[in-house]
């Protein structure tokens, strides 16, 4: 009812024009939020601090996860707008013990280790 139809000349299927999406997070995605030092070393009574960086171009949330008995831990910002730094202050007590504390981004789920070593 629609006639004959003849094959015409072999044409390339044209080029996406929606390019593809990853189906896993680039891993710049995760130096964006970074701290100035993988590990402390203290003694009892004594405290260090540990720099959070964000340089992502916007604001990432951060969190701490975990305690470590006889350790106080404080986050002097939970907000870090671009460009912007957060202190982590690690002070160890008389029955302080190792271990590690980490921080998390929110955004990209991404988690900051920060071994602490008690002598």
């Amino acid at each position: 009812p629609l006639g004959k139809m003849t094959p015409g000349a072999a044409h390339e299927p044209a080029s996406p024009s929606i390019p593809a999406i990853p189906t896993t997070v680039p891993d710049f995605i995760y130096k964006q939020v970074k701290a100035d030092k993988a590990s402390v070393t203290l003694k009892a009574g004594e405290s260090e601090q540990v720099t959070i960086t964000n340089s992502a171009p916007g604001a990432m949330n951060i969190s701490l996860t975990g305690t470590l008995p006889g350790v106080e831990v404080k986050l002097d910002r939970t907000v870090l707008n671009a460009g912007e730094k957060a202190v982590l202050t690690v002070q160890a007590g008389n029955d302080a013990k190792s271990g590690v504390l980490s921080i998390q981004v929110e955004q990209t789920n991404q988690v900051i280790p920060i071994q602490v070593a008690i002598k």
